[in-house]
């Protein structure tokens, strides 16, 4: 009997300092059902092999990766032309200048004829018309759809 007890004490002491396996109910599994927005998409390349150094299109990643991806199927991402000006924008009818979700946005002023001054650079924002102080060329954002705010 006293065999059996010093025997069996170490199991004892062995199973009783193992940690105990606790099984959880999963509440949520997808962030669609975590918040109010499905999760946006990462955007990641594949990386470089072992040894190598990465090229753009290996390493890059959010707003570059669609900008350089774009470029690869002929496509421009973002919209990188000039803003054509067939007028000089006065208070009533100013320059509108798209900026889709954002409430500010740097502009470069040229003049009226393009190229009479050197640029101007604005700092444009959604609460007025903004105008250049060379030529007097006036701009107003217009903001677009907004962009997706997280919230966390």
């Amino acid at each position: 009997m006293l065999r059996l007890a010093t025997r069996a004490a170490p199991v004892r002491a062995l199973l009783a300092s193992r940690p105990r396996m606790q099984v959880a109910r999963a509440l949520s599994v997808t962030a669609r059902a975590a918040s109010d927005h499905a999760a946006e998409p990462i955007v990641v390349g594949k990386g470089a092999p072992a040894g190598e150094v990465p090229t753009s299109q290996q390493q890059a990643t959010g707003l570059e990766r669609l900008q350089l991806v774009g470029e690869m199927e002929g496509q421009e991402f973002f919209d990188m032309d000039p803003l054509y000006i067939d007028r000089i924008g006065t208070l009533k009818d100013p320059i509108l200048v798209k900026s889709y979700g954002y409430r500010e946005r740097l502009v470069g002023c040229t003049g009226f004829p393009v190229e009479s001054h050197e640029t101007i650079w604005l700092n444009c924002d959604d609460k007025r018309t903004h105008r250049c102080p060379e030529c007097g060329c006036a701009f107003k954002l217009d903001v677009g759809t907004p962009r997706v705010e997280h919230h966390h």
